[in-house]
């Protein structure tokens, strides 16, 4: 947030003092900072002017509100959040006794993270701290009210979502969809497929359908994702819950179709353009090569077995 640090340091002073910036990406950027009222070490988190000026700060603090109640392993208590000279912002905990320490200028660390932009040796730490902000669930309401305004009509949303199925499953297929940023049934189906809208929060294009059978897992992955948790956590967490008998899975053979683009790739009428990715997925719960004479070996002209031994073991084959 070039140019405007020192005009936050002013709006901020009577309760935070901004130490240095941690990292920014395409919506934040996240401070280390002193509470003075408390006497302690905070990430502090500040929407970008022109994302806060979308939300609105009665929307966010609402949003905020509903996040300082969610209870999770993965996710930090929130210490405080508000509104300070149009700036928005929320605050977690120092993730440890490293950050305060961290210098204010450091070599540049490769791979540091897909949009962080996160410098500095101690980059694993920095990093730790943008989880931690981004797993509040916060981004995820956030991105969806600023992604309302770019929803498509709910006709073109079913359009697309059925749109990798064969002819005959599309008419009769369940599809959800977006509605003032938030994902619900756009149609109810009567065969046993299940289609999932492009996202309009997130970049490119991806819609998916898949037997109804899969929902429970494909639903739990959603949640926890919004939930701030990331591979391999997110793959234990349902594990645990599949062995418990608590996340249900299909015992057999099971279908899920998808589509994919850089872009907005498809018209109405469902008609694939140009650079889509098609892809067709066989779940085949604990399958391995042994079993199923498979190669594990991803391959772009051959099917192949992706997880082998997992509950949510599937064949991958590109189209």
């Amino acid at each position: 947030m070039p140019g405007i640090t020192e005009q936050l340091k002013t709006a901020l002073a009577d309760r935070y003092v901004i130490e240095q910036e941690l990292g920014a990406g395409g919506m934040a950027t996240v401070y280390l900072a002193h509470d003075v009222k408390h006497n302690r070490k905070v990430a502090l988190k500040v929407l970008r002017p022109e994302l806060a000026a979308v939300i609105g700060a009665e929307r966010f603090l609402k949003e905020i509100e509903v996040t300082a109640n969610l209870q999770h392993p993965h996710i930090l208590p929130l210490h405080d959040s508000g509104e300070a000279d149009t700036f928005l912002y929320y605050v977690i905990r120092d993730t440890g006794p490293g950050v305060a320490s961290l210098p204010a200028r450091q070599p540049t660390v490769a791979s540091a993270g897909r949009t962080s932009g996160i410098r500095g040796a101690d980059a694993p730490r920095r990093r730790l701290v943008m989880k931690a902000m981004t797993s509040l669930l916060v981004l995820s309401c956030i991105g969806a009210a600023a992604a309302a305004a770019q929803e498509k009509p709910i006709d073109r949303q079913i359009a697309d979502a059925v749109s990798p199925l064969p002819d005959t499953l599309r008419p009769d297929a369940r599809v959800l969809g977006y509605r003032d940023g938030q994902l619900e049934v756009l149609r109810s189906g009567s065969n046993a497929m299940v289609c999932l809208a492009d996202d309009p929060a997130r970049e490119g294009f991806h819609v998916a359908c898949y037997h109804e059978s899969l929902e429970p897992f494909m639903a739990r992955g959603r949640e926890l994702r919004a939930q701030g948790v990331e591979r391999p956590q997110l793959d234990s967490i349902r594990l645990a819950e599949i062995e418990s008998g608590s996340l249900p899975m299909p015992p057999g053979p099971t279908a899920l179709y998808s589509l994919s683009h850089d872009g907005d790739a498809f018209d109405p009428a469902g008609e694939v353009s140009d650079g889509v990715r098609g892809l067709y997925v066989i779940y085949l719960p604990y399958a391995t090569e042994a079993s199923t004479g498979i190669s594990t070996v991803p391959a772009a002209d051959r099917p192949w077995l992706m997880f082998p031994g997992k509950p949510w073991a599937h064949v991958m084959i590109n189209r």
